[in-house]
């Protein structure tokens, strides 16, 4: 599978899902294929040199050895870097989202052309465990209809020679694990050369790794068969949960006074009791009749290595088919290990509470303390989550008794602004009922600027803002340079993010980074057209490389473009930030909801296509949450990026999908998952920035040339404007 790869998943309903097709075919990430930078240009050089050396080796085993083998090495390198160039350009004009596309074998088939049913049956091991009506989720449909036009079109010789190259590398890539050593050596080489440092570790190290990674239920069972000492953990844990679930029923009889029904309270009390919970390992591991069951097909060949590789596809591919076959048989954890890398995690759609047992010992867990001590960190997240799950009647909010109610009666849209709750409102009334969606629900208290009730005074010298600097245009190297002379601290960072199509500023700021420690650019690059939605993904990536790359250690990320300027020294911001490091700084709109979500073209379906937004057409909303928006200039804290980078929710992967196909999307995405989220409390309405708007000079129907809008822009501060900044 040169293109796609594939996962079992499992759906809501408890069944595997049968599979999720993922975008696949590259040896780099996307931006070294693209990227200019001395960097990228090394790991494609080094891509190819390692292509070059593998198969010169596999010529040498085969006995090649002809005057124009050379030539044909690297014919082939060039023609596979030649393709994975172009999915890498699909996939950064088509960001892979979270949500993905359903469909069926039978209908993939038919709009690809080609015969996934005989595929996936193959790479399965076992036709009879699908069909041509098996559901399919694809992410990145896009991608897809891109990588499968151009692997067909073969007319022309010189393409299909390059296509055909790229097949059989990626063939020989796939495997290159289970070659010889010579193979796995040369492999290891590339990444040393790949991440500019070793990576290489001993033969022991190295097989002891592929050994864990491959056979993880062998691995579980010795390491229970070698841990008699804490032989009593599992019952410890088990009367840990029994505490919390009696707990938890405690509560919902006497304290949940956001429970206002006896149904919903019911219904919370049923969902308590068939709470199960999931200790230790699956209980394969616990069994060596079942472990020899499982592993029966996997067969070992003490003399040949080549055929142990097959023996274990084979095998790889039987347990996927089993996986399909029998969804329970390792009880849900395979699920477990793909969700989280927490001891402990509640996972809904099983109501089940999975604990990892080697991790619930001293000084973690101890039977002889309180049982409330124990119950700590579990019972938060447990009772969190589980809540988080059982829906109460609708109610307005009771500091504003605010309910705002968006009406499609007859293709009209109206708001409706009662003191009442929406279904109060429709209830009498059977157009309505059926042409009404919640749009707008207050659902926190205001805080507006009232600062002074929240302040938690800090040492500043602990407060580290990370300024996120999104750039572009050649003529702004010096104004660029001026902004960061005027903001730099030691005690801060600063990662920049340049416009994927300014090559000249990017080589510039490149070498500014490497000659100040705190400075940085991004990783991946993205055009930033005025509202475009691939502004809002530069945002999500340069938070994933602030956690996974830099692992910086702040407490604030500000974001700032080539036109901000400091009106005030930057250890002044910073001593204010070190007051309010629970909160989280956005400048909302000052309209009315269904004013500003009209204005803001969310009504519509957007796609950003060579570097123009295009209006698809109109679309519906996600309902019953608060849309919210203002400026996109923000000041956000440590724990509210983390969430926006890695929530797993429904709230948070259903806005990535929305805004990722909106216009202005860093207007909307920040503020509407603030306001919904269980930071909605540490929202405060000011973004500390003065921006001159002159709507009359800046609100002129602009930027039509990059979007199917009218759009609108502040103006700059002239000589004039003086008195306005003093």
């Amino acid at each position: 599978m040169a293109v796609f790869g594939i996962r079992t998943r499992f759906d809501e309903n408890d069944t595997i899902f049968f599979c999720k097709l993922f975008p696949s075919g590259l040896s780099m990430e996307v931006n070294d294929y693209v990227a200019t930078d001395a960097i990228s240009i090394s790991r494609r050089t080094n891509l190819q040199i390692y292509i070059v050396k593998v198969l010169s080796l596999l010529a040498e085993e085969a006995g090649i050895n002809d005057q124009n083998l050379n030539l044909r090495v690297f014919t082939i390198a060039n023609d596979v870097l030649d393709v994975e160039k172009f999915l890498a350009e699909s996939l950064q004009r088509n960001p892979t989202s979270n949500v993905p596309r359903t469909t069926t074998l039978q209908d993939i088939s038919a709009q690809f052309s080609f015969n996934f049913s005989q595929l996936i049956a193959h790479e399965l091991g076992d036709e009879n465990v699908i069909s041509i009506l098996t559901p399919i989720y694809l992410l990145n449909t896009m991608y897809f209809t891109d990588a499968f036009e151009y692997l067909t079109n073969d007319n022309d010789p010189v393409f299909a020679r390059k296509i055909h190259n790229y097949l059989r590398w990626r063939l020989v890539s796939t495997y290159i694990e289970d070659l010889s050593y010579n193979y796995v050596h040369a492999h290891r080489l590339y990444l040393n050369a790949y991440y500019g440092y070793a990576l290489h570790t001993t033969n022991e190290a190295y097989c002891t790794r592929e050994v864990v990674r491959r056979f993880p239920l062998a691995i579980q069972r010795l390491y229970i068969m070698n841990s008699t000492r804490y032989s009593n953990t599992a019952t410890t844990i088990q009367t840990i949960f029994d505490s919390l679930k009696n707990g938890f029923k405690e509560y919902i009889n006497q304290n949940a006074k956001w429970i206002v029904d006896d149904d919903t309270k019911n219904i919370a009390r049923e969902k308590i009791d068939k709470l199960t919970v999931a200790i230790g390992y699956t209980a394969i591991a616990s069994d060596d009749t079942l472990l020899d069951n499982y592993y029966q097909n996997f067969t070992v060949n003490d003399n040949s290595h080549l055929e142990n590789a097959i023996y274990y596809h084979r095998f790889h591919r039987w347990s996927l088919s089993n996986s399909i076959r029998n969804p329970n048989m390792l009880d849900h954890w395979d699920y477990f290990e793909t969700r989280t890398s927490r001891l402990f995690e509640y996972i809904p759609i099983f109501n089940r509470l999975f604990i990892i047992t080697s991790g619930m010992n001293e000084p973690l867990v101890n039977s002889e303390w309180p049982w409330p001590v124990n119950i700590g960190s579990i019972g938060v997240l447990l009772a969190q989550k589980l809540f988080a799950s059982i829906d109460g009647p609708e109610e307005y909010n009771e500091f504003t008794g605010e309910c705002y109610c968006l009406s499609t009666f007859n293709n009209q849209y109206r708001l409706i602004t009662p003191n009442h709750k929406c279904t109060e409102i429709i209830f009498n009334n059977d157009n309505l009922r059926e042409n009404s969606t919640t749009i707008y629900r207050t659902g926190f208290i205001e805080f507006g600027n009232h600062l002074e009730k929240h302040r938690q005074p800090q040492n500043s010298n602990q407060t580290t803002i990370v300024f996120f600097l999104t750039v572009g245009g050649r003529k702004n190297l010096r104004q660029i340079k001026r902004l960061l002379r005027a903001i730099y601290v030691r005690q801060h960072y600063y990662l920049i993010h340049v416009d994927s199509r300014e090559d000249y500023l990017y080589q510039e700021l490149l070498l500014l980074s490497k000659r100040i420690s705190n400075i940085h650019l991004t990783n991946k690059r993205y055009p930033t057209t005025w509202g475009a939605s691939t502004l809002l993904t530069a945002h999500l990536e340069a938070f994933k490389q602030i956690f996974d790359e830099l692992k910086w250690n702040f407490s604030f990320v500000l974001n700032l473009s080539e036109t901000d300027f400091p009106l005030k020294p930057i250890q002044v911001l910073t001593t204010f930030l070190s007051m309010y490091t629970s909160y989280n700084f956005l400048r909302s709109h000052s309209r009315e909801p269904y004013k500003f979500i009209k204005s803001q073209g969310l009504f519509h379906t957007f796609i950003h296509c060579n570097d123009y937004m295009y209006r698809i057409g109109p679309r519906s909303l996600i309902e019953n949450i608060i849309y919210d928006g203002g400026s996109d200039w923000y000041i956000l804290n440590r724990e509210f990026v983390y969430y926006i980078t890695y929530g797993d929710d429904e709230l948070v992967n259903g806005l990535r999908h929305t805004f990722n196909y909106s216009l202005l999307p860093c207007e909307s995405f920040f503020h509407t998952l603030l306001s919904n989220s269980i930071y909605c409390d540490t929202y405060i309405r000011n973004n500390l920035r003065l921006v001159h708007w002159n709507r009359e000079r800046g609100c002129k129907c602009q930027h039509k040339n990059v979007v199917d809008w009218c759009g609108c822009s502040p103006i700059i501060y002239r000589n004039i404007d003086k008195t306005t900044l003093n």
